[in-house]
């Protein structure tokens, strides 16, 4: 649903699963980005702070909070020194795309913007390797806002989105 533009019925869909459910990680995860895709920031944030009470040890739930603390276009919802210690903790363990833009975003999101281009520069570089021609023109777009000295405001592409 959420994929196909329809958003809020993917939310009660989500809700029912939680209702008989309510640890299932996958659709607290799900209803969290589905409120991305909403613009609701401020209760995607809410909902993933609420999961990592009871789950800290999940790498998705850091992750998505992450970008959503260094990114968000709702500046209630921002907080560059919380995204960039959640995004320092996630790199002691791991390693990968995804976690290192949002080390770029978080960089940037605290006015870092040199040290932010030269992260996403390398991760860049990675997911060429990979093969990730999608994601590169993502990475691509925000390079060039690091470069002009100005934060990312948007946490996550459609494409990146459950």
């Amino acid at each position: 649903l959420s994929h196909s533009g329809r958003a809020r019925e993917a939310l009660q869909e989500y809700q029912k699963v939680l209702e008989h459910d309510p640890a299932l990680n996958e659709a607290v995860f799900g209803y969290a980005m589905a409120l991305v895709r909403l613009g609701r920031y401020r209760g995607a944030h809410d909902r993933l702070a609420e999961a990592l009470k009871t789950s800290p040890e999940n790498v998705l739930f850091r992750y998505a909070q992450a970008r959503l603390l260094a990114a968000a276009p709702d500046r209630l919802v921002r907080n560059g020194a919380r995204a960039k210690a959640l995004v320092d903790e996630l790199l002691k363990t791991e390693r990968s795309i995804d976690v290192g833009a949002t080390q770029a975003m978080a960089l940037a999101e605290l006015g870092e913007y040199e040290e932010a281009a030269a992260v996403q520069r390398n991760v860049i570089a990675a997911a060429e390797q990979a093969g990730l021609s999608e994601a590169v023109r993502h990475m691509k777009e925000n390079l060039k806002l690091y470069e002009q000295r100005q934060p990312c405001r948007t946490p996550f592409a459609d494409d990146e989105l459950p």
